[in-house]
């Protein structure tokens, strides 16, 4: 059974050539077909894409940069699984979030002199300064979120 991805796996030395075989030498063939396995499943096929590398791919996102999501609302606002929201409230507003299927994080600026609320999902929601950017985040798929005012 393969410990990867969840772990890095400790292969059994192969003896040196002329000491007895002290291991299945079966298994521990097996052992690295079923690691290659593993890697092969997680990578699935074409991981680099485009790239020369996975590396090469991985590199490219550091630092990248998403598209913002700039939106006007009154009423409700379902904030969409974004990586930037620009709100602007057109009127009291009560916002809803989404419920990814796993952890998700939002930075979501709100301007408007209107009333912003919370949905009850936010564990202490943070009071409402016009202009403000909040960060959003959950790690049991929106459940609960925690919001916290990052700058003014």
């Amino acid at each position: 059974m393969a410990t990867y991805p969840s772990a890095l796996k400790t292969f059994t030395p192969i003896p040196v050539a002329g000491t007895a075989l002290v291991t299945d030498h079966r298994l521990v063939h097996q052992e690295a077909v079923d690691e290659l396995a593993a890697v092969q499943a997680e990578l699935g096929t074409d991981p680099s894409d485009t790239y020369a590398t996975v590396k090469a791919r991985l590199d490219a996102t550091t630092g990248a940069t998403y598209p913002v999501v700039t939106a006007s609302a009154s009423g409700t606002y379902a904030v969409p699984l974004a990586p930037a929201v620009v709100l602007t409230m057109t009127g009291a507003t009560t916002l809803t979030l989404p419920a990814p299927t796993q952890g998700a994080t939002i930075l979501l600026k709100v301007t408007g002199a209107y009333a912003l609320t919370w949905p009850a999902s936010v564990a202490s929601p943070p009071a409402y300064t016009a202009g403000a950017r909040y960060a959003v985040t959950t790690d049991d798929g929106g459940v609960t979120w925690d919001a916290v005012k990052v700058s003014a």
